[in-house]
């Protein structure tokens, strides 16, 4: 956690060598509600393979869940050299909906992986599911 995020603090991600980082943090919510996710990313574009992401799973998951099961994980938005590089380095606020079904816990995950050397980075701050 740094200071300095869009709000105040936010969670930070940095990779010196490859490999990836994952932090999961589960929260409650209600049953067969609607609802809608928002958080604010901030990553510069790089030159090197990378990957950024954040993304939600209903019910209480991990994050070594998040990092070998991502395809089970719904995206609210993914970074990489070869696709999205990056939104300038400015924070930018991105937003899912989702209805909670019968689940009464979402997972939210935060993923920074790099190949071949280091990576972006990246900021992620003010997650809201209300």
């Amino acid at each position: 956690i740094v200071g300095g995020g869009q709000s105040g603090n936010a969670l930070q991600a940095s990779r010196s060598s490859q490999g990836s980082s994952v932090k999961v943090k589960v929260y409650t919510i209600s049953p067969n509600t609607n609802y809608t996710l928002t958080v604010y990313i901030k990553c510069p574009s790089y030159g090197s393979t990378y990957w950024a992401e954040c993304a939600y799973k209903l019910g209480s998951n991990t994050a070594s869940d998040f990092d070998n099961n991502g395809g089970t994980w719904t995206m609210v938005q993914k970074f990489d050299n070869s696709g999205t590089n990056g939104n300038g380095n400015t924070w930018v606020q991105y937003t899912k909906t989702f209805n909670s079904g019968s689940n009464t816990q979402i997972s939210v995950g935060y993923k920074l992986g790099s190949w071949g050397g280091a990576g972006p980075t990246v900021l992620w701050d003010t997650l809201r599911v209300n």
